[in-house]
């Protein structure tokens, strides 16, 4: 694998079976200063076989790389208070295609309406997670007892760690069932990623 140097806008590789793609970065990574953001799966899985000349092996085309998100943070603000936790979550990126997430949230407090939260949520959406772009995210569960639910619009980013980890900064807003409009904020470390 060869690093690429960061310019203006700065550089992400994303390394899948010994392919490089590269893609360039907003200002998130180009703050870095001459840092290289490096991105690679922890594996590569087949979604479908592909036919190719009579060839039933899976091609590059159906290929999807995963990305684990670890140490992640959330906070959920809205008009009933603010709602913080901690998520961990797995992105599936197609070669060719929209990347899907899975996340597991564990509430863990809260302000407002919301104090002394807690709660379990799980978050499912397609869009960009792992890199730079839009998603959407839909989160249902418990807090506090009561259903929650909410539909989340919003663009992803990519920074780095002091430490060297590449870190996936998610941003945007949308709706809470019972609680209206809410503006969101998730932040977690991409496990196959490092910055140099």
């Amino acid at each position: 694998m060869r690093l690429l140097e960061m310019g203006s806008r700065g550089r992400i590789a994303l390394v899948s079976a010994g392919v490089l793609a590269a893609m360039g970065c907003d200002s998130a990574v180009s703050n870095h200063g001459g840092q290289t953001l490096v991105t690679a799966p922890s594996s590569l899985m087949r979604r479908t076989d592909a036919t190719v000349g009579g060839d039933t092996s899976s091609t590059l085309g159906s290929a999807a790389a995963i990305f684990t998100l670890t140490n992640g943070e959330f906070w959920f603000a809205g008009q009933q208070g603010e709602l913080r936790g901690t998520y961990t979550g797995v992105v599936s990126a197609p070669i060719n295609g929209s990347s899907t997430v899975q996340m597991s949230l564990q509430v863990t407090g809260g302000t407002g309406a919301l104090a002394n939260a807690s709660g379990t949520l799980e978050g499912v959406g397609h869009g960009t997670f792992a890199g730079e772009g839009r998603f959407t995210l839909s989160i249902d569960g418990v807090v506090l007892g009561e259903k929650f639910q909410a539909t989340l619009v919003g663009a992803a980013g990519l920074g780095c760690t002091a430490a060297g980890q590449v870190i996936s900064r998610l941003r945007g807003e949308g709706t809470v069932a019972t609680g209206g409009r809410v503006d969101m904020r998730l932040e977690s470390q991409v496990v196959e990623g490092f910055c140099s």
